[in-house]
């Protein structure tokens, strides 16, 4: 049972982040814009890795796809923005719960919920997500957390499901944002040392290393391979020049930079850190140190750390992420301090135990840091961080004329509102929000984020310079000027100014401009697309699957068995419709593409999903074959069979194609292409365990009956409809009227024989 201040917790995390996201404060934010880009590049095209808008082009396969893929899932129904808003409120609704998962695995359950409680108005938590825009990076977190917490588990409990779970969640969390790659070891660490140093138990050493010396190099495999197109674009990258960020300052020189980056990162959770050396136990030795590296690290360029950890590559981290760690890891140390404050008083002060209990302490803590939480609603307005908003409309009008649309763009002085203006046309810039991902040789080594907001950057406009001078040569015709501090530098390069849109922003054209060359996706091989399109989304199944068996196993089942049914009884449907995505070519001379090329069909899908949804409930029901689990109240005929009741006590059908698809999995051995005997062995294999979900579960296969009904039904309409069509345009020549033929009563009908 979730406690009453954790459920208080998420209503509150709910209702504030809810202010911000409804009031559009995202839009305020330095990236909320750009992931919106890249969730409309996966709308338009799942599985393509081009996105030509930014720098001429660049490769998606630069920025883990999960997060964006699960808001583009829902652009078609809402839009970018909109869809945006619902991950982004969902994602930060959950954190209290997430804090307070993770404080359990240290700390009671009393002081948690206060744990939890103080995360649903922790200013960081605010500040990632409505004045920096960082939701990947948030969710991403989120998961780490609970990341630790399926760890934790399954090195105190073992089983199967705990182990399958926790590399499913280290994978999924990956596939949200490479950066939970920095913080998961201080996560880990902290948990191994509580578990080994733990009160109250006694550890079997040999248990707990084998545990994970076993979890280590799965967890690790997998989050490799759920987003290896990421692992091997990243190997082939050689550093840009570094771009200033204040994060890398030293604090105690640079005022804005400690104000931008470590009190907003902090706020009161600050005033508790010298409290937590005193009686700290050993188990929380290890969070102590992942603490105190984080926090030392999230100080950047204040202290040598952050160059002895990441040496040259220091320079191109940004540190807040790390200050944002330290301080989530500093809210199980509040929890117990909240816990010790209020009985120190109820024993001291001359209030009565009540007043202090319900209304002094708490009130005084929750206005400390509610109003800390106000400072990120004020913030835009106290630091003027964007332009003020730009009408757009003029810009994509003009953009969107035919003569001018083959052209390429710059805005000046727009913020992170460009990106805005990226969403809304289909013309290309050879700017963009993304610096990792942009190869032009002008924007790696000229020092600046974009050019856009180089006005506000270090080196200034005079940064710019060499990239204005090869601009014609990209095919850069168009620049809107937001800023006159940009005139100066275009009537240099010689641009000229051509008029004033209805908004206020002039427009200037570059009369060295060059047609560019249509704008080709560089596509790379099948497999790389279709893993990129697919492996992330199905680690977050199997997880999200897998973990609600963990927490409501009951419940999970029921759901899970009716999304099974509904796979299942979609799947003759979809035999209908020939769609299809090639994972591979092997392409032989005088054969059909369908029997030597991999292609994956939308039947392949759904019986993908059902597949797994099905062994989610085996996994779960095998590890707990002890009666642990609540499973054992369904009835005995809906009750799934573990595996070893398939593996030890299959049916003679089921032998035979187990010993069938084995043998068609050899023919791999001696085929003239191992390729193709490869592809069509994994599907026996998928159609083998499709089989074995349909008998455990037979009551899905009334829905298969239903779908095979509703297939030939709409086979056999799609046939009167081509028959008709080929008829009448047989017909008409010979003048003949097909509706007379229909009725053999109207006169003048002929019949056809």
């Amino acid at each position: 049972m979730i406690p009453r201040r954790v459920r208080n917790a998420v209503l509150i995390a709910f209702l504030c982040h809810g202010l911000f996201i409804l009031t559009a404060r995202y839009r305020l934010s330095y990236d909320a814009f750009t992931h919106m880009l890249f969730a409309e590049h996966y709308a338009e095209n799942w599985f393509s890795l081009w996105e030509p808008r930014w720098y001429a082009g660049f490769t998606v396969v630069s920025y883990p796809p999960l997060t964006h893929q699960l808001v583009a899932l829902f652009v078609p129904v809402l839009g970018f923005e909109k869809a945006f808003a619902l991950i982004l409120w969902l994602v930060t609704t959950l954190y209290p719960l997430g804090v307070y998962a993770f404080s359990r695995i240290f700390i009671g359950r009393v002081s948690a919920s206060y744990a939890a409680l103080v995360s649903s108005v922790l200013l960081p938590i605010y500040v990632a997500a409505h004045i920096f825009g960082q939701l990947p990076f948030l969710a991403s977190t989120l998961l780490s957390l609970v990341s630790a917490v399926s760890l934790n588990r399954y090195l105190r409990e073992g089983g199967l499901h705990n182990f399958l779970l926790t590399v499913s969640l280290y994978a999924t969390t990956m596939a949200l944002h490479h950066a939970s790659l920095l913080v998961q070891p201080f996560l880990i660490f902290a948990v191994l040392v509580n578990h080994s140093l733990g009160a109250g138990r006694k550890t079997q050493w040999r248990q707990f290393i084998l545990r994970v010396l076993l979890i280590c190099p799965f967890a690790i495999l997998s989050s490799f391979l759920v987003i290896w197109p990421f692992w091997q674009w990243g190997a082939h990258q050689t550093m840009q020049t570094p771009i200033d960020h204040l994060s890398r300052h030293n604090f105690f020189t640079d005022p804005l930079a400690s104000a931008v980056f470590f009190f907003p990162m902090y706020g009161p959770l600050f005033i508790f850190i010298p409290f937590l050396l005193r009686k700290c136990q050993p188990r929380f030795i290890g969070l102590l140190i992942s603490f105190a590296v984080l926090f030392l690290l999230g100080l950047g360029g204040t202290t040598p750390l952050p160059r002895l950890f990441f040496g040259d590559s220091w320079e191109w981290l940004t540190y807040d992420r790390f200050a944002f760690w330290a301080s989530l890891t500093l809210t199980p140390f509040f929890g117990m301090l909240y816990i010790g404050l209020r009985r120190k008083f109820r024993f001291t002060s001359t209030l009565r135990p009540t007043a202090i209990r319900r209304g002094v302490i708490p009130g005084l803590t929750w206005s400390f840091f509610t109003i800390t939480a106000l400072g990120a609603w004020l913030t835009p307005y106290f630091f003027r961080l964007q332009p003020d908003p730009i009408d757009t409309q003029p810009i994509v009008d003009f953009l969107n004329a035919p003569e001018r649309s083959a052209y390429r763009y710059l805005t000046f002085g727009f913020g992170d509102q460009f990106v805005y203006l990226n969403l809304l046309t289909d013309a290309t810039t050879i700017d963009g929000s993304y610096h990792t991902a942009r190869t032009l040789p002008e924007l790696r080594v000229s020092g600046i984020g974009q050019i856009d907001t180089v006005y506000w950057a270090l080196k200034g406009i005079p940064a710019i310079d060499a990239i204005m001078k090869k601009s014609g040569e990209y095919g850069v015709r168009w620049g809107f000027v937001n800023r006159k501090d940009f005139v100066p530098a275009l009537q240099k390069m010689g641009w000229v100014y051509l008029k004033t849109l209805s908004n206020g922003i002039q427009v200037w054209e570059n009369p060295q401009a060059l047609v560019p060359e249509a704008s080709s996706a560089r596509e790379a091989d099948p497999f790389t697309a279709f893993s990129w399109g697919s492996f992330p989304f199905l680690s977050l199944v199997t997880t999200l699957s897998l973990g609600a068996l963990r927490i409501m196993p009951v419940q999970a089942e029921r759901v899970l068995r009716g999304v099974h049914v509904i796979l299942v009884g979609l799947i003759p449907l979809s035999l209908c419709f020939w769609y299809y995505r090639t994972i591979a070519a092997f392409p032989h001379a005088r054969v059909y593409f369908t029997y030597t090329d991999a292609l994956f069909f939308i039947t392949d899908a759904l019986a993908v999903f059902a597949v797994v949804l099905w062994l989610s409930v085996i996994i779960a029901r095998s590890s707990n074959d002890t009666g642990q689990t609540s499973l054992l109240i369904l009835p005995s005929s809906s009750r799934p069979r573990s595996i070893r009741d398939f593996i030890f006590h299959p049916s003679s059908f089921i032998l035979f194609l187990f010993l069938l698809f084995f043998l068609s999995s050899l023919s791999v051995l001696w085929s003239r292409d191992w390729h193709i005997s490869l592809y069509i062995s994994l599907h026996f294999w998928l159609v083998f365990l499709l089989i074995l979900s349909l008998g455990d579960w037979n009551r899905s296969w009334n829905f298969v009956m239903l779908g095979l009904t509703a297939a030939l039904s709409f086979q056999i309409v799609l046939g009167l409809i081509g028959f008709t069509l080929q008829s009448t345009a047989f017909l008409k020549p010979l003048g003949l009227n097909w509706p007379g033929l229909l009725d053999p009563l109207t006169p003048g009908a002929v019949v056809v024989r």
